[in-house]
């Protein structure tokens, strides 16, 4: 009975310790997700490294300031798990690996159809584009920051989501993300949010890999423990 209270009481400290992560990476999420809200409607304000404030946003359509492709038909046999490329095609995340590549990277990348139209990510290194998503990229590098645009077109995808095109396959049409309309600072203000919120998303990466080492930490545990 000794042992079996100890080893309760040991692995209900691991479980706390779990839930306390889940808790943080949670609150972190919502923090996030209220932040943006405020910076994306303007309720907060960055301003330059003299304290002085920013000039007024401009509007453009995404279609105006970045270029916007479809990608190619992805051969499943062609996937390989050892793979250097990840694929994306459609999906939330990386579908498989390839051995090529047919977008350099730095690209925000837009599912065109199935169950997760107009969902969106960012892929920093090379990458292969099915043709079921979009790879968009910015056209002058001097004047718009590629993560910004990441932030403000993740922040708005319901916009996608809900006008997804009535038919049997929910799709998200090019001319829908060209017409996408983005509020646009300078680009040193731009820097400073995309940097700001860069910030976050490491910290809830960090939290997230606690959260994984320490369900693989209690995994290893309760092997031990009980074979």
């Amino acid at each position: 009975l000794e042992e079996q209270t100890s080893i309760a009481n040991f692995l209900s400290s691991v479980d706390e310790k779990l839930n306390l992560l889940k808790e943080k990476k949670s609150l972190l999420e919502e923090y996030k997700k209220g932040i943006m809200q405020k910076i994306f409607n303007q309720e907060i304000r960055f301003k330059d490294d003299n304290g002085k404030d920013f000039e007024e946003w401009e509007e453009k359509n995404l279609g105006e300031v970045t270029s916007i492709t479809i990608g190619e038909f992805v051969i499943k046999t062609r996937q390989n798990p050892n793979g250097k490329y990840p694929v994306y095609n459609g999906g939330k995340s990386c579908t498989g690996y390839y051995d090529e590549f047919n977008n350099d990277g730095n690209k925000i990348v837009i599912s065109a159809r199935g169950a997760n139209a107009g969902f969106v990510n960012f892929e920093k290194g090379k990458f292969w584009a099915g043709n079921s998503c979009y790879s968009v990229g910015v056209l002058d590098k001097y004047h718009f920051e590629i993560i910004y645009f990441y932030y403000y077109v993740k922040f708005n995808e319901n916009t996608f989501t809900k006008n997804q095109q009535a038919a049997n396959i929910p799709s998200v049409s090019k001319k829908d993300v060209e017409k996408f309309s983005i509020k646009i600072p300078s680009l040193e203000e731009q820097t400073k949010i995309a940097n700001f919120l860069s910030a976050i998303d490491e910290k809830i990466e960090l939290v997230f890999n606690q959260i994984q080492d320490t369900q693989e930490y209690k995994k290893g545990l309760l092997q031990q423990m009980f074979v």
